[in-house]
């Protein structure tokens, strides 16, 4: 068996709160709640919860995959802040997943060979996160790689045979925009070994985008 499993996995890249144990490639168990700025009041009873009815003890857990971004800025500090501490405390290794791209492994389960597909995911009012990947034969390939888009612009960077995946329009498939954290469990332990950390006091969250305080006053 992996030596990754039983693994924790974390997703909070966005409004969804995501928790799940993989104890195999098999056998799992997710909670999920959805809703915004839930992540500091939620999480870590999500993950006690989870833990507690699978019969599970943090001590059994061998490693803790946490969703790194890009993605909300407060959700993905709350999410690897709860992995880090959980790991400090246990002596656990951490598999930090690409948001995206574990979002678009599971896209390509249900694709045919060659498909081409979009995120295209709202960063912000007036921009989004955008990257186009295809289906292979063993896996997925980038195509466009993650970039920054006014929100006007997309639609000029998507070609008629390419499906989307976003949510910020009506006219492309919607809510699958973001991964759960099986999805993020899963690409943890189908690509994650190399990256595996276990000195993770300087492992942070990839933001991609800039972080701007604001005025609101």
């Amino acid at each position: 068996m992996n030596k990754l499993f039983p693994i924790l996995a974390i997703e909070t890249s966005d409004q969804l709160c995501s928790v799940a144990i993989l104890i195999d490639d098999k056998y799992y168990s997710e909670t999920n709640i959805n809703g915004k700025h839930i992540h500091s009041e939620k999480l870590i009873p999500m993950i006690d919860e989870i833990l507690r009815s699978s019969n599970i003890d943090i001590s059994q857990v061998n490693s803790i995959a946490v969703s790194e971004g890009p993605g909300s800025f407060t959700g993905l500090r709350i999410g690897m802040a709860a992995a880090k501490g959980i790991a400090a405390g246990s002596g656990l290794p951490i598999i930090p997943v690409p948001t995206f791209i574990a979002l678009a492994n599971k896209i390509a389960d249900y694709l045919l060979i060659s498909q081409s597909f979009v995120i295209a995911k709202k960063a912000s009012k007036d921009e989004v996160y955008f990257v186009k990947y295809a289906k292979t034969q063993n896996g997925i390939k980038e195509i466009t790689s993650l970039s920054l888009l006014n929100k006007e612009n997309v639609s000029s960077f998507i070609e008629n045979d390419d499906l989307v995946f976003s949510n910020i329009s009506d006219s492309f498939i919607k809510d699958i925009a973001t991964p759960t954290a099986i999805d993020i469990g899963r690409w943890a332990y189908l690509f994650g070994k190399d990256l595996v950390i276990s000195n993770y006091d300087l492992l942070e969250p990839k933001y991609f985008k800039e972080f701007k305080v604001r005025n609101i006053s």
